[in-house]
Protein backbone atom coordinates (compact mmCIF):
# COMPACT_ATOMS: atom_id res chain seq x y z
CA UNK A 1 0.00 0.00 0.00
CA UNK A 2 1.71 3.45 -0.94
CA UNK A 3 1.83 6.13 1.72
CA UNK A 4 1.08 9.63 1.29
CA UNK A 5 1.72 13.03 3.49
CA UNK A 6 -0.12 16.18 3.67
CA UNK A 7 1.19 19.21 4.75
CA UNK A 8 -0.90 22.71 5.03
CA UNK A 9 2.45 24.72 5.10
CA UNK A 10 3.67 25.77 1.62
CA UNK A 11 6.66 26.64 2.87
CA UNK A 12 7.70 23.41 3.96
CA UNK A 13 6.30 21.77 0.53
CA UNK A 14 8.86 24.42 -1.36
CA UNK A 15 11.67 23.36 0.93
CA UNK A 16 10.98 19.76 -0.04
CA UNK A 17 11.00 20.35 -3.75
CA UNK A 18 14.34 22.02 -3.12
CA UNK A 19 17.86 20.55 -3.98
CA UNK A 20 19.28 20.28 -0.43
CA UNK A 21 22.05 22.32 -1.25
CA UNK A 22 20.35 25.62 -1.44
CA UNK A 23 18.85 25.55 1.84
CA UNK A 24 20.39 27.42 4.70
CA UNK A 25 21.56 24.30 7.00
CA UNK A 26 19.00 24.28 9.64
CA UNK A 27 16.29 23.64 7.04
CA UNK A 28 18.45 21.69 5.08
CA UNK A 29 18.69 18.68 7.65
CA UNK A 30 15.41 19.49 8.59
CA UNK A 31 14.06 18.55 4.91
CA UNK A 32 17.00 15.83 4.51
CA UNK A 33 15.25 14.01 7.53
CA UNK A 34 11.87 14.20 5.52
CA UNK A 35 13.12 12.76 2.63
CA UNK A 36 15.33 9.97 4.26
CA UNK A 37 12.12 8.43 4.64
CA UNK A 38 9.64 9.71 2.09
CA UNK A 39 9.95 10.98 -1.62
CA UNK A 40 8.99 14.53 -2.34
CA UNK A 41 6.19 13.31 -4.99
CA UNK A 42 4.47 11.47 -1.79
CA UNK A 43 3.50 14.88 -0.51
CA UNK A 44 0.43 16.87 -1.06
CA UNK A 45 -1.44 19.98 0.18
CA UNK A 46 -4.40 20.31 2.24
CA UNK A 47 -6.07 23.87 3.56
CA UNK A 48 -5.45 24.93 6.96
CA UNK A 49 -9.53 24.80 7.26
CA UNK A 50 -9.07 21.17 6.20
CA UNK A 51 -6.27 19.32 8.16
CA UNK A 52 -7.20 17.36 10.80
CA UNK A 53 -4.08 18.23 12.90
CA UNK A 54 -5.35 21.60 12.95
CA UNK A 55 -8.98 20.70 15.12
CA UNK A 56 -7.83 20.39 18.26
CA UNK A 57 -6.33 24.08 18.33
CA UNK A 58 -9.72 25.87 17.33
CA UNK A 59 -11.98 26.80 20.29
CA UNK A 60 -13.91 23.39 20.52
CA UNK A 61 -14.87 21.30 23.06
CA UNK A 62 -13.73 17.67 23.69
CA UNK A 63 -17.29 16.57 23.62
CA UNK A 64 -17.12 18.26 20.25
CA UNK A 65 -13.66 16.73 19.26
CA UNK A 66 -14.96 13.16 20.11
CA UNK A 67 -17.93 13.96 17.66
CA UNK A 68 -15.58 14.95 14.75
CA UNK A 69 -15.31 12.32 12.47
CA UNK A 70 -12.59 14.79 10.45
CA UNK A 71 -10.16 14.21 13.72
CA UNK A 72 -10.88 10.73 14.77
CA UNK A 73 -10.46 8.99 11.66
CA UNK A 74 -9.31 11.80 8.83
CA UNK A 75 -11.17 13.16 5.60
CA UNK A 76 -13.70 11.14 4.32
CA UNK A 77 -12.59 11.14 1.03
CA UNK A 78 -9.02 9.49 2.02
CA UNK A 79 -11.01 6.13 2.39
CA UNK A 80 -12.98 6.44 -0.66
CA UNK A 81 -11.98 4.31 -2.87
CA UNK A 82 -12.27 6.94 -5.89
CA UNK A 83 -9.82 9.03 -4.46
CA UNK A 84 -6.91 9.35 -6.23
CA UNK A 85 -3.53 10.93 -4.52
CA UNK A 86 -2.36 14.20 -6.32
CA UNK A 87 1.48 15.45 -5.77
CA UNK A 88 1.62 19.29 -4.93
CA UNK A 89 2.69 20.94 -8.02
CA UNK A 90 5.47 23.88 -8.04
CA UNK A 91 4.68 26.29 -5.50
CA UNK A 92 5.30 29.81 -5.69
CA UNK A 93 7.78 30.14 -2.27
CA UNK A 94 6.53 32.62 0.22
CA UNK A 95 9.12 35.74 1.44
CA UNK A 96 9.61 33.91 4.26
CA UNK A 97 10.34 30.55 2.59
CA UNK A 98 13.27 32.43 0.62
CA UNK A 99 14.70 33.74 4.20
CA UNK A 100 15.80 30.19 4.43
CA UNK A 101 17.49 29.57 1.18
CA UNK A 102 21.52 30.27 0.53
CA UNK A 103 22.53 33.34 -0.92
CA UNK A 104 23.74 32.57 -3.85
CA UNK A 105 27.48 34.56 -4.54
CA UNK A 106 28.95 35.47 -7.82
CA UNK A 107 32.10 36.81 -7.82
CA UNK A 108 33.29 38.97 -11.38
CA UNK A 109 36.52 40.60 -12.06
CA UNK A 110 37.76 42.77 -14.68
CA UNK A 111 40.43 42.91 -16.96
CA UNK A 112 43.95 42.98 -15.38
CA UNK A 113 42.59 42.15 -11.61
CA UNK A 114 44.81 39.14 -9.78
CA UNK A 115 43.68 36.45 -7.56
CA UNK A 116 45.56 34.74 -5.00
CA UNK A 117 44.84 30.80 -4.67
CA UNK A 118 45.91 29.36 -1.82
CA UNK A 119 48.02 32.24 -1.58
CA UNK A 120 50.79 30.14 -4.41
CA UNK A 121 48.54 30.62 -7.33
CA UNK A 122 47.85 33.39 -9.28
CA UNK A 123 44.81 33.66 -11.57
CA UNK A 124 43.19 36.19 -14.15
CA UNK A 125 39.78 36.24 -15.55
CA UNK A 126 38.29 38.17 -18.27
CA UNK A 127 34.70 39.59 -17.88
Amino acid sequence: MDSFYYTDSKNALFWISTPLKKLQVYVQRRVAEILANTEATTWGYVASTKNPADIPTRDKTVEELIKDTCWVAGPSLLSSPEYIFVPFSAIEPTEEALKEMKAERALFFEEGDRVAIGGSVECWWLV
